[in-house]
């Protein structure tokens, strides 16, 4: 079901139980009305009656029955008995006896002094009369046809007003939906309208401050996001492009110049050691864009176990000092006394490890005299790395995008790379809840690598 076929069954449904309670209540509330009003005027005529026969002298029970016969103030189907203290029926107008009270409940409306009842056909009432020497019982019945008439029409008069209402509440919620729905429909077809082709396009967000106004903002920030993210994607997918074919090209070139001829067994070696280097380089970017995709997934990595960075490092610095001869690196364990020395992670090796060496080989790479410098210390939370290397060119703006895929800073010109390494790096800290920060101190460029260590 549609919310706007919802909002105009919840609306109809509150504004008609609203408006039955209403009239229900004005109809039970002029009914109390109408039943005591009654009452009241059976008491004050039953009262006037007693009065006539108990206080005038000049009047009996026979002159009262005539008076009372004639009487324009007279209710329908008028009934008037009194009793003295000794139950004797001192006067009575109920010619048929329609209601003859017996002992006891004579006793109880002098016990009670007032008494509301029912006969067979009418309403009654019976209260204690005093005079100046004694105590009387009035009984007075009497049906009230014209208050009932009146209490019927306002019933009619409140069917006709509900029913009508009802209708009017429905076409009301229908139309008040409509109106209330409308922008959402309108952010619908906006959105509808947005595709891969267009997704500079954005929703009107209307007055700004309403739910639906945030609803559009919301699908406007997720809009400028996938933007960013379909850019971020072409351009990955061009620089991939480029860094995967200018291997394939030089393997290409150097296999199609020894098809043209003969060669001798020396050109052959040195042209398969060119295209060993270059199958070399492609495979690394291969694998450096594979563990790119990997770690930017959502995906939880299984192979998590404590990693001791101390050994990585050792390790890292071997491997890198073989690819790089002119290498320099020294690395330093803190010796304080105060200090955990609890250099044991919890993590990928593989991923870890790539962190260590990616950075390892930028530095010695990039720095004019191939040394970096490597710290490790920890505490009790925390294991801390710091390696500084000698830089040029680099700035500010350059430490800001030296995360992205692809970019490479102004020392980088006469160098091979891809530019992929500080992306992965990157992806494997946030991974490892881990920090990385770049800073420049001068001619240094210092980078603060941490872990959260585990608690034995």
């Amino acid at each position: 079901m549609k919310i706007r076929a919802r909002l105009t069954i919840r609306f109809a449904l509150i504004s008609s139980l609203i408006l039955i309670t209403s009239s229900a209540l004005v109809y039970l509330f002029s009914s109390d009305y109408r039943r005591d009003d009654f009452y009241q005027r059976m008491i004050n005529k039953g009262t006037n009656a007693a009065k006539l026969l108990l206080e005038v002298e000049e009047i009996d029970a026979s002159m009262l029955r005539r008076i009372e016969k004639d009487n324009p103030s007279n209710l329908p189907r008028e009934k008037i008995r009194i009793y003295n203290y000794q139950n004797t029926l001192l006067y009575s107008s109920d010619t048929e006896d329609e209601f003859v009270p017996d002992k006891a409940f004579l006793d109880k409306i002098r016990l009670e002094e007032k008494v509301r009842f029912r006969t067979s056909n009418d309403e009654a009432v019976g209260f204690l009369f005093k005079d100046q020497y004694d105590r009387f019982v009035v009984i007075v019945a009497a049906r009230d046809i014209y208050g009932m008439s009146k209490l019927r029409n306002l019933l009619h008069v409140l069917l006709v007003v509900c029913s009508i209402g009802i209708v009017l509440v429905i076409v009301g919620g229908w139309i008040f939906s409509s109106q209330a729905v409308r922008p959402i429909q309108q952010v619908i077809s906006e959105v509808n309208e947005i595709g891969i082709s267009n997704l500079h396009v954005r929703v009107n967000e209307g007055n700004g401050k309403d739910e639906i106004a945030q609803l559009a903002a919301t699908f406007n920030n997720m809009l400028d996001r996938l933007e960013e993210a379909f850019k971020i994607q072409k351009n990955f997918i061009a620089n991939a492009s480029h860094e995967l074919r200018t291997p394939l090209t030089i393997i290409s070139g150097e296999i199609e110049v020894l098809l043209r001829k003969d060669r001798d067994r020396e050109e052959y070696i040195e042209a398969l050691k060119s295209v060993y280097d270059e199958i070399y380089i492609l495979s690394r970017v291969s694998n450096q864009l594979l563990l790119l995709a990997q770690t930017s997934s959502e995906r939880e990595d299984q192979a998590v176990q404590e990693v001791r960075c101390d050994e990585l490092i050792w390790q890292v610095k071997s491997e890198v000092m073989k690819a790089i001869p002119e290498a320099t690196i020294d690395v330093r364990m803190s010796t304080d006394e105060n200090e955990a020395f609890n250099y044991a992670v919890k993590g990928n090796p593989h991923l870890i490890k790539t962190v260590f060496t990616n950075l390892v080989e930028n530095a010695c790479k990039y720095a004019p005299d191939h040394k970096v410098e490597i710290d490790i210390r920890s505490d009790e939370y925390t294991l801390f790395i710091r390696m500084k290397n000698r830089q040029s060119g680099l700035t500010e703006e350059n430490l800001r995008l030296l995360f992205e895929p692809f970019y490479r800073g102004n020392n980088s010109p006469g160098k091979r790379g891809n530019g992929l390494g500080l992306s992965l790096v990157k992806n494997i800290m946030e991974r490892h809840d881990g920090y990385i920060k770049l800073q420049l101190e001068g001619d240094y460029l210092l980078v603060d690598v941490e872990f959260p260590v585990i608690h034995f």
